[in-house]
């Protein structure tokens, strides 16, 4: 038993020693040194990259997936950061770097490539911006004349009303003075001859009567404004009890209406021409939302031409160095 627990206990002693030096003997990975690298501007996929240590400007455009079709690679700019010191901004022409690969740049960790977009690509991004801004300037346009035009008729159409109104008022209270003056002579002589007196106020009572149908026609007493609305009511009401009046041969009341008529019609005549004046809702929600474009339009030419008056790119250049070729 003594043996037999002796013999267990050397080979559980053979395989420790065993297996201490077969790890001891086997090589330990060392950790590779990596740098943390920017690559932006016209790459496929601009983002930060994760580079070994030693990589060169070519290994970053590889990483990110090469070059797009509108980028300017003989332009590209490397910016060293160094600690405590001004980042320094080398010229890089990836173009000479890829047709001969021994003037490549190794990277420094904390680095940052970018590769600006070609004149051309910017020209013809610039042209087809311009043309969409002139497409739609001219749609603006077109409507504002369609608007613009159909706001002159109905002006015009307002101008017409408001004269014709004033016209049939002018015409109704003259044929209603006459027929009051008519009326109250044929009365005081005993009202002789009545054919004759009614061929003699006939054409007034004509005149007249097509006067107040076309005011009561014009006169909308359903105005979205409450206090022309209970203008218009009012008016309508006096002109319909004048009427009543002199159906009645009512004279004195009809002559005494007749001035404050006229006066009850000034406010409902200078409410139209304040319509003319502002326009339709439409025309001024047309005029205000051009005035804005255009105001935005002439903000956004004149942060334009500050940006690229006063930086001229994404990577500053008044530290460049160019690379000896």
């Amino acid at each position: 038993m003594t043996s037999k627990t002796n013999t267990i206990c050397w080979l559980f002693f053979v395989l420790v020693c065993v297996s201490f030096r077969s790890s001891a003997q086997e090589p330990r990975e060392e950790k590779k040194p990596s740098i943390d690298v920017s690559v932006l501007g016209m790459v496929a996929k601009p983002s930060r990259i994760v580079l070994p240590a030693g990589s060169t400007v070519l290994d970053a455009i590889a990483s990110v997936g090469g070059l797009t079709s509108t980028a300017d690679p003989a332009t590209s700019k490397l910016v060293h950061k160094h600690d405590g010191g001004e980042p320094k901004i080398v010229v890089v022409d990836i173009d000479q770097v890829l047709n001969n690969p021994v003037k490549d740049i190794p990277l420094q960790d904390g680095d940052m490539l970018y590769v600006p977009e070609s004149a051309k690509a910017q020209y013809l991004s610039a042209t087809i911006l311009a043309s969409i801004a002139v497409a739609a300037l001219a749609g603006l346009f077109s409507l504002l004349n369609l608007v613009i035009t159909k706001e002159q008729k109905i002006s015009e159409i307002r101008r017409e009303r408001v004269d014709s109104m004033i016209d049939d008022l002018a015409q109704y209270l003259a044929s209603i003075d006459y027929m009051t003056g008519a009326n109250r002579v044929w009365i005081g002589q005993g009202r002789p001859n009545v054919l004759d007196h009614y061929k003699a106020v006939q054409p007034s009572i004509d005149l007249g009567s097509r006067a107040y149908t076309s005011i009561v026609l014009r006169i909308n007493a359903t105005d979205e404004n409450r206090s022309m609305k209970q203008e218009r009511t009012q008016f309508l009401s006096e002109i319909s009890a004048l009427k009543q009046n002199m159906n009645d041969e009512k004279f004195d009341d009809v002559a005494a209406a007749i001035a404050p008529l006229r006066e009850k019609l000034k406010p409902i005549l200078n409410n139209e021409w304040e319509k003319i004046r502002k326009g339709e809702l439409a025309y001024r929600i047309t005029r205000a939302v051009a005035i804005i474009i255009v105001l935005a339009g002439l903000a956004a030419a004149f942060v334009f031409a500050y940006r690229a008056y006063h930086t001229g790119g994404a990577v500053p250049n008044n530290q460049t160095v160019k690379v000896a070729r």
